[in-house]
């Protein structure tokens, strides 16, 4: 093997002996990074099969297939030990002989050796590990984060809620019925009738909208409970979610609404049927849905966000009822400038002009609504353009279904039916 000629110094014994008490440092060094090495090469490995479960286990599956030839070179290994360290502590005789400069010289320069430039001291084992753990843990901090900031938010909604005499006095709370941005639902008791009923806890976020003041109310009002007071203003109408009572905080307010039982979600009822309505389900959910929205606007209440998620079905007996109005307004005859909803369900003149009026914007969603559970997908950009020419069909569909549809889903707000004439289209007066 080549080597590279260096000037060798004759060393008396104790110079030998000091020379030859550092290469054996040296190597304990060498041999502690390579353990270290290994060892956060094996955390690393363990965290990202964590990370992805999937792709953990064919990695450990492949690892065990290899097992057998593990196994059959073990011998090898142990007599041959480990090859770097035979090539080391040849190399470390070499260097009690040529000096120390030597010794730096050959782990430079030997290729076979495939060692570092230099060996590692304590301060490269501290960079190796934190540089490894803070790759391997990035994922999982973010997890932890968002943990900690979800126990923070949940413990101070609880203090809330321990704090707030008038819920502990008048309800039992249950089990958490939905939580999102707006805050949470909880399953409660009326104490006084043992009523099954629905706490909304709402906090006053920086995005908080602004109260309303209503004729017969010392105070303002917060506007989601504003609106669902107003859209319940009048003789009863069942298909909307009625509102028992409500408490005003400076941090936030309640809300306690009816639950009606057994229900759920027309999203998780539409999943369960396959993820579409036969035309004879689809006609009596949307009946109930399209009386909703026209009663909410007679009482110039404009939901905005009606959609599968918004929307309460009575697995039994097919009551639907209409629920959240938190991104809502006042319906007004004047245009709106910005939207407050859900992406699906936005008008398109509001992405062509930026504008948009409220009664159009119903029917739009509408439409998007009765396209989702009888069709089983959003309308898609060909769907649209179909629709706009009045051609579009689908088989398995009623002509009138269809007919429907184009009239709902017509992208000029002016082509659109009125949301006064839906109910009086004849897919919802047909037998089958």
């Amino acid at each position: 093997m080549f080597q590279r000629p260096c000037r060798v110094h004759p060393l008396t014994e104790s110079q030998g002996n000091d020379q030859e008490r550092k290469v054996v440092e040296k190597g304990k060094k060498k041999k502690k990074w390579w353990r270290l090495s290994s060892l956060f090469g094996a955390v690393k490995k363990h965290l990202k099969r964590s990370s992805n479960p999937v792709q953990g286990e064919v990695e450990l599956q492949q690892e065990q297939e290899q097992s057998e030839g593990v196994k059959n070179q073990n011998q090898c290994k142990d007599r041959c030990s480990d090859d770097y360290t035979v090539r080391h502590n040849l190399v470390s005789d070499q260097l009690c002989e040529g000096g120390f400069d030597a010794e730096a010289t050959r782990l430079k320069d030997d290729p076979e050796l495939g060692s570092p430039q230099r060996l590692p001291e304590e301060n490269d084992l501290n960079i190796l590990s934190t540089a490894d753990a803070a790759e391997g843990n990035d994922q999982e901090r973010k997890v932890m984060e968002k943990e900690k900031k979800k126990k923070k938010w949940n413990q101070k909604e609880q203090k809330a809620r321990c704090s707030d005499d008038f819920i502990s006095s008048h309800y039992q709370l249950g089990d958490l019925l939905g939580e999102g941005g707006f805050g949470s639902v909880y399953e409660a008791r009326r104490l006084e009738d043992d009523l099954k009923v629905a706490v909304k806890y709402v906090n006053k976020t920086e995005t908080y909208r602004p109260s309303l003041y209503i004729p017969g109310y010392q105070q303002h009002v917060p506007l989601e409970i504003a609106l669902t007071i107003l859209a319940n203003k009048g003789p009863r109408v069942p298909e909307i979610i009625q509102l028992l009572d409500w408490k005003d905080y400076s941090d936030h307010f309640v809300m306690i609404l009816e639950c009606p039982s057994p229900c759920e979600t027309l999203e998780d009822f539409v999943g369960r049927q396959g993820g579409r309505l036969n035309e004879s389900l689809a006609r009596r959910v949307m009946m109930q849905v399209t009386k909703a929205a026209n009663v909410c606007c007679q009482r110039q209440v404009f939901h905005r966000d009606i959609k599968l998620s918004n929307l309460l079905i009575n697995n039994q007996t097919l009551e639907v009822k209409l629920i959240d109005f938190g991104c809502g307004d006042i319906l007004r005859t004047t245009v709106y400038m910005s939207y407050s909803g859900t992406a699906t369900y936005v008008p398109p003149e509001f992405h062509i002009k930026g504008k948009y009026h409220g009664k159009p914007a119903t029917v739009w969603s509408l439409g998007v609504l009765l396209f989702k559970i009888v069709a089983g997908y959003y309308p898609g950009f060909l769907d649209l353009h179909m629709l706009k020419l009045h051609l579009w069909s689908r088989t398995g569909l009623s002509n009138e279904c269809c007919r429907l549809l184009r009239a709902l889903l017509q992208i000029k707000p002016k082509n659109r039916i009125q949301l006064e004439e839906i109910l009086s289209h004849k897919w919802f007066t047909a037998t089958t």
